[in-house]
């Protein structure tokens, strides 16, 4: 009898490593991280099936700032770049979202710096890199930089960004958002300023990261507002257009005495929508500079501005950002990068480190990653940009300096690439990870676990709790609006295979599991 059990613990073993291995070849494929001699600075990436392009910065002989364009092939290989300079004079590409197809064409934001002003700058680019057209841009004497650039459903281009006016009181120039909309030949319909001068009695600026139409034609921008000369000032903002630039809704969220970082905003499956953004939770003190410590914050607000739903994950971290959010099939995916400030240096690996992060349309966390390119505990390792790939995946760019690079043995700055699949790997097969929340803690249990059809769960401690379970692709295959403590919950309809089991209180991740189903 004890060696029949011994042979049926086995193949139980054995099936079971067997489907998480099966599962995870199909679903984590991986990718690269990879670092380049060519560049520094920020980096936005466009993936343009097989390549990936970016657009990052440079110096040059001369010492301005130039931009550098690259293609990148599926294995990471630099395999063509090319160098955009104006003489005497600096350029730089966008933040986020700054390089987009647009037909036969790469469409590229940014702004030059033509002392004593700057200018909004859009360049056409062809698939060899070349540039074939440019236009640069001001209202008046203001001065504008684009961050962020989408197409419209007609073609036309849609640019976010700053604009710099002169505020005739204070006698210095102050930051607006920028909202301007071109046709695809670069030819301007208009472009004008968004701007709140003072929010209880302290200076404003503002500044606009990314821009889209939605399904109606309206036109959405997001990003911050920062009162000037006031601790913990910072929201996130977003203001909605209509078709020819009219504004007709302008929301702010955020902590009122915390700050917190830029919103993205997306359109929704429901037609309503998706805001990734962070939320202050306490303060840090950063050698006498008090920051606020975030959560990774997502919402759903309709047009009217009314927040349909609001949930935070992750632990409090110090200067938390959430750079770019993009929508994927069956979700969400956004990127950015926190300061590993509370660990001691001398155990960290890095100063700045990257994150991606996945939700549902309903906002619900699917899982989350941490990535770094070096690992000195002073390595800058900042992703600003990411672009959905066709399988479920993402290129990232961004920025990686250290006072020891990998590649030179010397202080340095590069591009930085990584390529993700589905599950946010970038090599093979690599383990699932959960976004980390340390409260409220508990001592739920589930079980068994591989199952033949159902299982149960322990602990529960009277708690009201909604279940969301979900298979290897992150589809939602079962929702109860509460269960109770050893209730039989059956997935004996279900194929075999992997599946994420996820409890909530009050929409909040208390407890997830992964679960094997066996045939």
């Amino acid at each position: 009898m004890i060696k029949r059990n011994l042979i049926i613990i086995r193949q139980k073993l054995l099936l079971y490593l067997a489907v998480t291995f099966a599962w995870f070849n199909l679903h984590a494929q991986g990718g690269f991280s990879q670092l380049y001699n060519e560049g520094s600075g920020t980096s936005s990436v466009l993936y343009d099936h097989p390549y990936t392009l970016t657009a990052a910065q440079t110096s040059s002989a001369n010492g301005t700032l130039d931009i550098l364009f690259m293609k990148i092939d599926q294995n990471g290989n630099l395999i063509d770049s090319a160098v955009y300079s104006e003489d005497t004079q600096t350029v730089y590409a966008g933040l986020q979202n700054c390089m987009i197809r647009s037909g036969n064409h790469y469409i590229v934001c940014g702004r030059r710096s033509n002392l004593p002003k700057y200018e909004g700058m859009l360049l056409k680019l062809d698939t060899n890199l070349t540039i074939v057209d440019s236009v640069f841009f001001q209202i008046g004497s203001e001065w504008t930089s684009a961050i962020s650039v989408s197409r419209a459903k007609n073609n036309d281009l849609l640019v976010a960004g700053t604009i710099y006016w002169m505020d005739s009181v204070i006698m210095r120039r102050r930051k607006g958002f920028l909202a301007a909309r071109f046709d695809a030949d670069l030819n301007p319909k208009w472009i004008k300023r968004f701007h709140t001068p003072s929010v209880n009695g302290k200076v404003v600026e503002q500044q606009a990261h990314n821009v889209m139409e939605d399904s109606k034609g309206n036109i959405w921008l997001g990003g911050y507002r920062l009162a000037q000369l006031q601790d913990n000032g910072s929201d996130a903002l977003v203001i909605a257009l209509d078709s020819v630039g009219n504004k007709i809704l302008e929301k702010v969220l955020g902590n009122p005495a915390l700050s917190e970082g830029i919103a993205t905003v997306v359109e929704a499956p429901d037609s309503n929508y998706f805001i990734a953004t962070i939320i202050g939770d306490n303060l840090v003190d950063l050698g006498n500079n008090p920051q606020s410590r975030c959560k990774l914050r997502v919402l759903e607000m309709d047009i009217g501005g009314t927040i349909l739903w609001d949930k935070a994950y992750g632990s409090p971290l110090a200067l938390n950002y959430i750079s770019n959010c993009e929508k994927t099939k069956d979700g969400y995916l956004s990127s950015g990068y926190y300061l590993d400030w509370d660990r001691d240096f001398t155990q960290r690996d890095a100063f700045y480190r990257s994150f991606s992060f996945k939700t549902n349309f309903n906002g619900d966390s699917i899982w989350y990653r941490e990535y770094i390119a070096g690992s000195i505990h002073s390595d800058w390792n900042r992703l600003f940009d990411l672009s959905v790939t066709p399988d479920g995946g993402f290129v990232a760019g961004g920025h990686f300096s250290s006072d020891v690079s990998p590649l030179t043995g010397q202080a340095g700055s590069h591009v930085w690439i990584i390529k993700a699949d589905s599950l946010g790997c970038v090599v093979p097969r690599c383990q699932y990870v959960s976004l980390p929340e340390p409260e409220p803690k508990t001592s739920i249990n589930l079980y068994p676990n591989p199952t033949h059809g159902s299982f149960y769960l322990q602990g529960l401690q009277g708690k009201t709790l909604s279940l969301r379970v979900y298979d290897a692709s992150g589809r939602e295959v079962l929702y109860r609006e509460s269960i109770s403590e050893g209730e039989a919950i059956q997935l004996k309809n279900q194929s075999a295979g992997l599946y994420h089991i996820q409890l909530l209180q009050n929409g909040y991740e208390v407890y997830q599991q992964r679960i094997i189903l066996q045939p």
